[in-house]
């Protein structure tokens, strides 16, 4: 990351980030010389909206580039709840349908950490993407399967975060869909809760209601 000093003609210098994650590649070398270290960085712990920019601007890989456990800087802004670093990116055209080294997209990340804010955003991206047929491309999106076979919506539901269900709902989640354990989101929820109801209700209305 820069440290401030950098005249006009001087590239931004960069400070390789120390591995924090034990299941990262220790082989993996940073394509972009530090950039995407920093980047990365910036998307778990947010800040300044110009070193964002700055950042993103120096970027000489895509933005869409995994780091060393497999993440994009979009699935570690959707992880962290990190709003304003998630709009920054999908402006520069990063890939919300892009998987991480689970198979899992930003909107799994999001999900699961209960952003529902991000969540409607990752939604609304796929649908200006692909205006031409934005409700099948929101059920692919909304449905698509991580290395687990989870959906967003069993994540979502796993923690317990209703607001984030709801919306799933109203976008084609399927309550239908069995993980490779066999398990579908409402198994997930607690008997007789709020969760519970909501998903029976959806079971209800798609004609597939399900029995214990």
């Amino acid at each position: 990351m820069s440290d401030g000093s950098d005249s006009d003609d001087t590239p931004p210098t960069f400070v390789r980030l120390e591995d924090e994650n034990s299941d990262d590649d220790p082989e993996w070398e940073d394509p972009s010389g530090g950039a995407l270290s920093s980047l990365l960085d910036a998307c778990e712990r947010g800040g300044d909206a110009d070193a964002l920019s700055a950042l993103l601007g120096s970027l000489s890989v895509s933005v869409d580039t995994k780091g060393a456990d497999g993440d994009t800087p979009l699935h570690v802004a959707c992880l962290y709840g990190q709003t304003a670093v998630v709009r920054a990116l999908l402006e520069r055209d990063a890939d919300p349908r892009v998987t991480d080294g689970d198979g899992g997209t930003p909107l799994h990340d999001a999900s699961a950490g209960g952003h529902e804010a991000i969540v409607r955003m990752l939604v609304e991206s796929v649908k200006t993407k692909n205006a031409d047929a934005a409700a099948e491309a929101v059920a692919s999106f909304v449905n698509a399967r991580d290395g687990d076979g989870e959906t967003p919506l069993h994540l979502a539901t796993r923690g317990e975060h209703a607001p984030v269900v709801a919306f799933l709902l109203s976008q084609g989640a399927c309550v239908e869909i069995k993980s490779d354990a066999g398990l579908v989101a409402r198994d997930y929820s607690a008997e007789g809760g709020e969760l519970d109801r909501t998903l029976r209700a959806a079971e209800a209305a798609a004609g597939k209601p399900r029995t214990p």
